[in-house]
This record gives C-alpha cells, structure tokens and sequence, in this order.
C-alpha cells in the first residue's frame, strides 16, 4: 500500500519555517475558526510549496485554512520534544508510541479520543486490531496512519543479477554472496571499483523498524520483546539478536555497507541505489516502487519498465532464524492532538471535523494521488501518475505526493494502488505482502505502555542504539556490548521490565 509525506521548521538545527504551525501564534477556538495548524515528517529533501495545487484543493475541499509545518525526518524526534515542551503547538501533531510520547500521554498532554469518534462517520472505519496497537493500554489518543501489515521488503538490482547471471538469495549465505559480486565483480559495467552491497541510513532509536530492526528477526531475534510464562527479555539482550549484530559487523569491516551508515541521512538513502552504487535497500515496498520507477526514467524508459531494473524478496533464511519477517503494527505513526493548543471540546471537535473530512474517500485520494488532472489521471481503472517531459516538475509532483501521505491516515483502507497494477514488479508485491503475513513475528506488547518508560525511555532507548552503532563499527567488543546491557538495567530497564509485565499480564496475558 501507498501513503507519503508533508512540512518543513529548520530553527536551530536545520529546520526550515514553511506554512504556519508551531512557533506561530496558537489557534483561538472561536466560532469563526477555519484554520488547522499541523507538524509532520518531511521525508523528502524539500517541503511543498504552500500554494501548491495540493494544498488548494485540501483548503476547498474542507473548509479549512490548512498551516502544515514540516519538520525533515531525522530531526523529527528532537523537534517533537522541543515543541511539545513549549507553550506554542500544532493543533495535529504526527507521533509515534516513543518514550517521549508515552510520558505525555501519561500526564494528560493529549485528548483522549474514545468517546468522541462516535460522531464521526469516516473516523469510525477503523480496523479494531490496528487500533489495539496504536492504543496506549487500550485508550485511543490518536487517529492511526494505515500501513500494510507485511509492507517491507528488501530491494535488489535486478539489471545487476542479470548482469552477473545471479538468481535472488533465499539464504543468508546466498545474500552474502550476492553483496559480495555487487561490491567486487563490477555489475554497472564501468569498469571501476566504485559499488558496494546495501545502503542504510542512521535511524533513531531501536524498534523503529530500521533496516537493522528488520533484518534481526531474520536471525530469530523476536519483535521488541521475548514473552515466556509472562516474563520479558528485550530483543537485544537474546543470542539470535546478537548474532544479527555479528552479521552487520562483518557487512561494515568488509565494506558491503556504507560506512557513513550511522550519519547518512534518510533523505539521502536510496540515492546511492537510483544512481548505481549500491545493489539493495531494505525498507519498504513502497519505496521499492518509488525507487523503481526513478531508474527506470534515468534510463529514459517508462513506469511500464520497471520490471528491468529491481526486484524485490520478503527476507532470507538462516540457520538461527528460519523464514521469519518484521511486520508493521498495521500503522505508522498517528495523528494526535495535543491539549496545550486544543483547550476545550469545542476546539476539539473541530479538530476532529478535520481529520474526518481527511479520512474521506475523495480527500484519501487527493493527498495520496493529487489532483485529477495535475498529478494523476484514470485510466480505466488506474491512476496514472501524469508526467509532463519537463523532469523539474515531475520531480515536484512526486515530491509533493510523497509529503502530503504522511497527512493521509486512510484508516478505511480505501484502495488506491491501481497504478503499475500489470507490472512483475507489482504483482509481486502484492504476493509478497500474503505470503509475508505467514511469517510475521508479532509484537504482543504492542498495545502497552509504561510509567518507568514515560520517564526513562529516551535515556534507556539512546543507550541500546548508541551500542548497537558502536558494536557495528568496531568501537566497542562484545564486552562493551554486555557493559551497555548492563547499564541499561540498572538505569530503569529492569524497573521498565517489570512495570510492563504488570501491564502485560493486566492487558494481554489474561
């Protein structure tokens, strides 16, 4: 499934003040208020411009003058907790279950929406099992963001196999080897030694679903948690955790990934895929797709074309793991409100009237498609991206369509990936997302949330992600790595471990 991304604040480190949002003055709740202030993740390198045709139709189409403040991704967690630390906030705000966010949820700092999506029609096609996930200990603070259950995937060169005569890996050693030709056996044909095997970025925190998250359960590593007779062990304190660790080690002093991979920014990460330089992504079908079709229009071929150059798998097997992937809790991300910008039930509501009209079918479609006739146009049953020759501005709608999806809860699910629907490339990916629900780890603390957490989270989550990229990168050994689990404990992991298993046993493990 498709969804993408909005708005941009650099104040102080990087973030550039496009529409109005936080750091503006607060919305009054008056009668006459029309307007909707909203701080989103920019996933691109630069925000819509604010009279684009997207935005005009959003305002027409719901009544409301409608300030998006883009925040880029890297920097989105920093700025989350500045402005939620503030007393000038958006009245939406996009939000993970973060520690960050765990702690405000736990004072009283967003509304709790249980008794007021009733009266809203659109709001009310959620899926229950998703909304279970995205709940704080059952309670409902925001309207979820829908993402495919089995949505990642790992993308390979498919001009550089054939190239190379190399099938796709199914196990781990077949994996290796396949990083090993990209970087040593020349697949773009220059005739230099200027390739390598898969591309990461840095990515905050653990559990976030990174490349890194990903490719541990593979290994066997669980999904956040360990569960036996309802007691917990983290992910990263299991052997199969740490033998995916060991794996990544050897990826990074071998040089199959890059080296810049705890600083590289997401913004910049499947650049070096697009333009050549490396052979695999691991991420999501969605920017499979995405990067897929940016190839095969370097190659001055079509969207039809795609099939040539990238193909994609579910995972590899290995010996500790067996076939297993990482699913997503059904969502990414929700769209919150906070009670320091919405002060009363009034505010509220018209808040919510916002999010409803979002969640419509025809508003679904503008954020996630455009508008009719400017960024897409139905062919029989698809939507079809319209490209016009002009390369800067077909740059800027796909820009534009991969900002405005992280605005687009969709939480009816309306079905909106017709495009490229008769593609290998396509179709296998719609095999992939059943066949992947078949392997899917599932995270059974998912719905939980923790007062120890609330307030040590951030410290205890920094610990573990600075551990893991130091490991990686040969600056600590296993000792450290130990030393760091350590820590962890005796900062609040074993006081959050506890806590949470009250709160599993209450909740989950009836």
């Amino acid at each position: 499934m498709k969804t993408k991304k909005i708005t941009l604040v650099l104040a102080g480190f990087m973030v550039l003040s496009m529409l109005s949002g936080c750091g503006t003055s607060k919305v009054s709740a008056s009668k006459e208020d029309k307007t909707i202030s909203i701080m989103a993740p920019l996933m691109m390198e630069s925000p819509p411009k604010n009279d684009c045709d997207i935005i005009k139709a959003l305002e027409e189409k719901t009544g409301y003058k409608v300030n998006i403040t883009w925040v880029p991704n890297p920097q989105y967690s920093d700025k989350f907790s500045i402005t939620m630390a503030s007393d000038q906030c958006p009245e939406i705000i996009v939000s993970g279950k973060g520690a960050a966010t765990n702690s405000i949820v736990k004072k009283g700092g967003f509304w709790k929406l249980d008794n007021y999506l009733k009266d809203y029609p659109n709001l009310m096609k959620i899926d229950k099992n998703i909304q279970s996930n995205a709940s704080f200990n059952g309670e409902t603070y925001g309207i979820y963001r829908i993402r495919d259950l089995a949505r990642f995937s790992t993308m390979i060169r498919k001009d550089w196999l054939d190239k190379l005569g190399l099938q796709e890996p199914k196990t781990l050693d077949e994996f290796t080897e396949m990083l090993k030709a990209f970087r040593d056996k020349d697949p773009d044909g220059n005739g230099k030694n200027d390739t390598y095997g898969m591309t990461i970025p840095k990515w905050a925190g653990i559990n976030t679903f990174s490349p890194l998250d990903q490719m541990s359960v593979w290994f066997g590593a669980p999904n956040v948690m360990k569960i036996q007779n309802g007691k917990l062990t983290p992910d990263f304190m299991t052997d199969e955790y740490m033998a995916s660790l060991d794996y990544f080690k050897i990826l990074y002093d071998e040089g199959l990934i890059n080296k810049d991979f705890a600083v590289r920014e997401t913004s910049k990460w499947d650049d070096d895929f697009v333009n050549g330089k490396a052979g695999v992504i691991v991420d999501t079908q969605t920017r499979t797709f995405n990067d897929a079709k940016k190839i095969s229009e370097n190659n001055g071929k079509t969207d039809k074309d795609v099939d040539k150059w990238v193909t994609m798998i579910n995972n590899v097997t290995t010996p500790t793991g067996g076939d297993k992937v990482l699913p997503s809790t059904g969502y990414s991300s929700m769209m919150m409100i906070p009670k320091q910008s919405v002060k009363d039930e009034k505010q509220l509501k018209k808040v919510l009237d916002f999010l409803d009209k979002i969640n419509s079918e025809d508003l679904t479609i503008l954020l996630q498609r455009g508008v009719e006739g400017k960024q897409y146009e139905v062919k029989g049953n698809e939507y079809v991206e319209i490209t016009t020759g002009d390369s800067n501005i077909d740059k800027t709608n796909s820009n534009d369509l991969n900002s405005f999806w992280q605005i687009s809860p969709n939480v009816a699910n309306y079905d909106l990936h017709k495009e490229n629907k008769g593609t290998k490339l396509e179709k296998r990916g719609k095999e992939l997302l059943a066949e992947g629900e078949k392997k899917m780890v599932v995270d059974e603390t998912a719905s939980l949330i923790s007062d120890v957490f609330a307030v040590k989270g951030i410290q205890l989550t920094n610990i573990m992600a600075d551990a893991r990229i130091q490991y990686i990168a040969g600056q600590i050994d296993k000792a450290g790595y130990k030393a760091a689990q350590n820590l962890w404990l005796t900062t609040g992991g074993r006081e959050y471990l506890d806590d949470l298993e009250k709160s599993y046993a209450k909740n989950v493990g009836k």
